[in-house]
């Protein structure tokens, strides 16, 4: 009987090989055990129109913080199953983007910690076979953001609870009226107290925001009705 010898680099390519059994973006969702033993959240969102699961706090504040920018299209939470070696891996989410190539996202609390074998072979697997850049950010990168994350957070919420309306209307109103003055509020735009259509002026101006067409500027504070508008 014969005994093969496996070199170092044979041995490298046998614990960095990285397979899928298929690589259509979609959310996968973890088992109860792991639910429990994470910190676990769910919220339906706008540019992910499912019921989105995350699996720790940053990716809870990115997945908002990708729906602040509107260079974003859409991304999908928990996209892949794969195997690094004899490991399964799932990046945490996976990106487009408007005029950019697709990316693969994974948060980690100390990216040095990844390995790095691990990384550039995640790396040259998703450019080959999606062309998408694969990338480890910082969890205290998403952190020092938290304010905006947890605004569209909310803002996302009221969106998904107003999805069936139809607020063309008012966007058209909301928008003539932020054009014609250099600087409203949000109570300004929304008129809260106004007998007919309150909640769908709201809608209205949270959609046209999610699109761009508005700015607010929540980044330092909280939402409040004070809170200046402009185009």
């Amino acid at each position: 009987m014969t005994t093969q010898v496996i070199g170092p680099m044979a041995q490298l390519l046998a614990t960095t090989s990285v397979r899928a059994d298929d690589l259509i973006p979609r959310q996968h969702s973890a088992s109860r055990e792991f639910k429990i033993a994470c910190d676990f959240r769910q919220q339906y969102m706008i540019k992910a129109p499912i019921l989105c699961e995350f699996h720790s706090y940053a990716e809870y504040l990115y997945a908002a913080l990708l729906e602040a920018d509107p260079d974003v299209t859409s991304y999908v939470p928990q996209p892949f199953q794969l195997r690094i070696g004899v490991k399964r891996y799932t990046p945490d989410v996976y990106v487009i983007r408007h005029k950019a190539a697709p990316q693969v996202i994974e948060l980690k609390a100390d990216p040095q910690q990844m390995n790095a074998e691990h990384t550039h072979a995640l790396t040259a697997f998703f450019m080959d076979k999606l062309r998408a850049e694969y990338k480890v950010i910082s969890n205290n990168e998403v952190y020092q953001h938290d304010v905006l994350a947890l605004n569209w957070l909310r803002i996302c919420r009221r969106l998904h609870l107003g999805r069936h309306l139809d607020t063309q209307p008012q966007e058209i109103d909301i928008m003539v009226a932020a054009l014609s003055h250099s600087s409203n509020t949000i109570w300004d735009l929304i008129k809260p107290h106004h007998p007919n259509g309150a909640f769908e002026r709201e809608v209205a101006l949270w959609r046209r925001a999610h699109k761009g067409d508005l700015k607010l500027h929540l980044t330092h504070e909280a939402l409040h009705y004070d809170m200046e508008v402009t185009t």
